[in-house]
């Protein structure tokens, strides 16, 4: 994993033509010292500005080095483009990028299009200050343009990386909705899950012994069963009678019900039942749910409840 950590309060590595004629000229295709490295980099041509130490230390929190056993080599990614200057430039910002918004020193809040320019502009003022360095290089390596007026300066995205930007930013979005359905999904199976729980100790209670335990969740080995728990109606049922399904209700009482569920609360009819529990009441002393008999029925035909379909399929005829 990329650590950038260590680049803070770093003042400079060098300049683009340093970083050119370290990469693609010094290490090139070879696996050097750093002694023969040093050697090296000390006929570098007037134009490269190169400070060593701190090169070196760049180039491989970004991970376009390899130190291994004391001797450093080009990572693949930038072997593979290393003479060709434009395309390592190219490759150098592209993986710079990625290591910004892994660490989310890079945010895509940082980024607005600007309609008055037609450019993709930069929000300075909310980059880490211990990362200037990073900042400046990639000013050099000419990912910025910078546009100086009395009123400041102003960062934009220069025309030639808008694309690559732009893809790291939907990379980016998608990542974060995963993540946030992830949360959610994970929240939700917990809701449900100390729901069916108080559920499971209610039912418990109320039909008592010996019955009581046989009374049990099923959903968790069959998720398609179309109810949570298996219990009894009364205390001198004979068999399993009564199928609920479990809902952690909102303070409306709303919930989602799912078609395999209505299904088979038709098949059920009066056997089936809808327990729903207010998550924030559970620890009441004496809290009993909603509890609704046939739902299929009850909800579907009475005017108390609203039946809204969240999502239609559709298919050409």
């Amino acid at each position: 994993m990329i650590m950038l950590d260590e680049l803070k309060n770093l003042k400079t590595p060098g300049n683009r033509e340093g970083f050119w004629f370290f990469l693609g000229s010094v290490i090139g295709d070879k696996q050097l010292s750093y002694e023969d490295i040093r050697v090296l980099c000390s006929h570098a041509p007037g134009s490269c500005q190169i400070i060593l130490p701190e090169m070196v230390q760049y180039c491989s929190a970004f991970g376009w080095i390899q130190i291994t056993e004391n001797m450093i080599s080009l990572a693949p990614e930038i072997l593979d483009v290393h003479q060709d200057i434009n395309a390592l430039n190219k490759q150098l910002i592209h993986k710079t990028l990625i290591a910004l918004f892994e660490s989310e020193a890079f945010r895509i809040s940082m980024f607005s299009f600007d309609a008055l320019s037609h450019r993709t502009l930069f929000r300075n003022e909310l980059f880490p200050l211990n990362y200037s360095v990073i900042r400046n290089t990639l000013i050099n390596m000419g990912f910025f343009d910078i546009a100086r007026s009395i009123h400041g300066t102003t960062f934009f995205v220069s025309d030639a990386y808008e694309k690559t930007l732009s893809n790291l930013c939907k990379t980016e979005k998608k990542k974060m909705t995963l993540s946030q359905l992830r949360k959610k999904l994970e929240a939700d199976a917990e809701i449900g899950e100390r729901a069916e729980i108080f559920s499971l100790i209610f039912e418990q209670h109320r039909i008592g012994p010996p019955l009581s335990e046989k009374i049990r969740i099923v959903s968790d080995i069959d998720v398609a069963a179309g109810y949570d728990i298996i219990s009894y109606e009364s205390n001198t049922s004979t068999d399993y009678d009564c199928f609920i399904e479990v809902k952690a209700a909102s303070h409306d009482m709303g919930f989602f019900w799912s078609r395999n569920e209505y299904e088979i609360a038709k098949l059920k009819g009066d056997h089936y039942y809808l327990y729903l529990v207010d998550i924030g009441k559970i620890e009441e002393a004496g809290y009993t749910p909603v509890i609704i008999q046939n739902p299929a029925e009850i909800i579907m035909q009475s005017p108390e409840w609203m039946v809204e379909p969240q999502s239609y399929h559709i298919q050409h005829i």
